[in-house]
């Protein structure tokens, strides 16, 4: 979703309907001035547009067409005005609002960014505390966060990561999945169901690497299940919380 969860209730409903203000004309110019646009352009911003829907990270892709996009759009709303008309009274004003919108959306859009960082900044302190374990071998095999396997690889090459990008597909020749068993722990289908114990058993997993759920108000249920088990916090941060068993 392209509001943020740690966007404060004020500007999220403000930067709500600015979306919803930029999303509903560009929806009406593409579908009035279908014909008109270059088919390129047409599709591209719309495919950028719905990715942009789906995640932040979108965003400077889809302002980069945005803003040709836009200008586009509103040179046909005026010449057809023109036309109607004979006029543009408000062409100054229109145009003034137009890129004040945009502006509105890219000041929001950063601070949404700003405001979730702790949502998406990666474990760097978390990172030289297992560095200097790992100095010592007292890591263990590591259970991580799926989106922190790749950085984790990078910056910390000397400890193997549970999971990362790649391996969503990758079947061992047992028949395991590093991704079916990360689904087990993460995203059980219901409570009776959840298997973290058996998964952490079966990969003889020593240290977790996982999110601090606290500051952004995060479904708490594995540090809490860890923690009721024995397992110790080890390392926290705003970041993420090391456990150890």
């Amino acid at each position: 979703m392209f509001v943020a969860p740690g966007l404060s209730l004020p500007l999220g409903l403000l930067f709500f309907c600015c979306l919803t203000l930029l999303f509903g004309i560009l929806i009406f110019l593409a579908v009035y001035y279908r014909k008109r646009y270059h088919p390129a352009l047409l599709i591209a911003t719309t495919l950028l547009a719905v990715g942009y829907a789906k995640t932040l990270k979108m965003g400077p892709l889809f302002f980069v067409l945005a803003v040709p996009f836009f200008a586009a759009g509103f040179d046909y709303v005026r010449a057809d005005v023109k036309k109607a008309h004979g006029t543009i009274p408000f062409q100054k004003k229109m145009l003034a609002a137009a890129w004040t919108l945009v502006a509105l959306f890219l000041v929001f859009n950063y601070q949404s960014k700003s405001d979730n960082r702790l949502a998406s900044e990666y474990p760097d302190g978390a990172i030289q505390f297992l560095r200097q374990e790992s100095v010592q071998n007292q890591v263990g095999r590591l259970f991580n966060e799926y989106g922190w396997g790749g950085y984790l690889e990078w910056q910390l090459p000397e400890v193997k990561v549970f999971i990362d990008g790649r391996m969503p597909h990758w079947v061992a020749r047992d028949g395991s999945s590093a991704m079916r068993d990360y689904v087990k722990v993460f995203y059980p289908k219901s409570k009776s169901d959840w298997q973290w114990q058996e998964v952490f058993a079966a990969r003889q997993i020593d240290t977790a690497l996982i999110r601090n759920c606290e500051p952004i108000k995060r479904d708490c249920s594995l540090q809490k299940a860890l923690e009721g088990n024995s397992w110790k916090v080890v390392y926290k941060d705003d970041a993420a919380v090391v456990l150890k068993k």
